[in-house]
């Protein structure tokens, strides 16, 4: 903090007269949505190109679809290139989907643990690209019904592994490791190297993980490979990213004796997830249970979730 090239930053407003832009989409397309936001509210119309093997490129069409929503003229009919012109917005009610990349966790658990789960406010309507998670569980042997206003996952009876590129909807690739193990074959992932400059390097932080947890996972190429077998119980930590806490939450539904750090960077995304996870049921109504522990350096957690 303080220090050249690091927070705070100070910026000092001016008027912004460049129209053509080009944006590498190689590891993220959040530097593109941040611009295309932007573009309505400049005084000259914006060209924005796409550089390079984009990746989570269906973010990039729910931005412009949340735009246009709110009065923004958009035009994206040339591949890789979008011109905003200079509408402004205009104020409206708008009903927000449920997030699908939060509810991929539970899709996971129904289709992992042979349960059954419907989740409301999202459906056959979304603009969100990760609902596509749902199609790799059905792929997986789950039985899936989607319709205008609900989404319902239900587990098989052997789930099977499966072969899947998560370029488009790299978020929900830890959700898919953490019922991998669970899968009677092989669970590879590929086209997601990007993902190892999110909060973590979830890559790394997921096979690290599993690995804790007894399980045969390795980091191959631009993903990772995870093969079958029984979790056992150890301390898994968060890196204080969400995705990781939320996914092996999942797997701890899952298995025995599973206790997750730091786990309040969930709320980044859903403060409310571990009363969700709480409401989940395994047949005959008994509830499935999960270890959460925070607390500083020596303070014991690793020793308490050993008990």
């Amino acid at each position: 903090m303080g220090e050249m090239g690091h927070l705070p930053l100070t910026i000092d407003g001016s008027n912004l007269t460049v129209t053509d832009i080009s944006v590498s989409g190689e590891t993220s397309s959040q530097y593109l949505s941040a611009l295309l936001l932007v573009g309505p509210c400049l005084p000259e119309k914006i060209t924005l190109t796409l550089d390079g093997n984009a990746v989570s490129t269906p973010y990039i069409q729910m931005t412009i679809e949340i735009m246009k929503a709110f009065g923004a003229q958009v035009d994206s009919s040339k591949p890789n290139s979008y011109t905003v012109h200079p509408t402004g917005y205009v104020g409206r009610d708008y009903e927000i989907e449920t997030d699908a990349s939060t509810a991929s966790y539970f899709f996971a658990a129904a289709a992992a643990s042979k349960g059954r789960v419907v989740v409301n406010g999202i459906g056959s309507n979304s603009i969100q690209g990760d609902l596509e998670f749902v199609e790799i569980l059905q792929q997986m042997g789950a039985q899936t019904l989607i319709r205008p206003n609900s989404v319902e996952v239900t587990g098989p009876t052997r789930l099977d592994g499966i072969d899947v590129s998560m370029k488009n909807i790299s978020d929900t690739a830890p959700t898919l490791a953490s019922i991998a193990p669970f899968a009677s074959t092989p669970v590879r992932v590929t086209d997601i190297g990007f993902i190892q400059h999110k909060e973590s390097d979830r890559v790394t932080a997921v096979v690290t993980e599993l690995q804790k947890l007894g399980i045969d996972a390795s980091i191959e190429d631009d993903g990772f490979v995870i093969k079958p077998g029984v979790p056992t119980g150890n301390i898994v930590h968060s890196y204080d990213d969400h995705r990781i806490a939320m996914a092996f939450t999942v797997l701890g539904l899952l298995s025995e004796g599973v206790a997750i750090d730091k786990p309040n960077c969930v709320a980044k995304t859903c403060p409310e997830f571990f009363e969700y996870v709480d409401t989940l049921r395994l047949e005959g109504d008994e509830q499935l249970d999960i270890l959460a522990i925070d607390g500083p350096a020596g303070s014991g957690k690793s020793s308490l979730a050993k008990l």
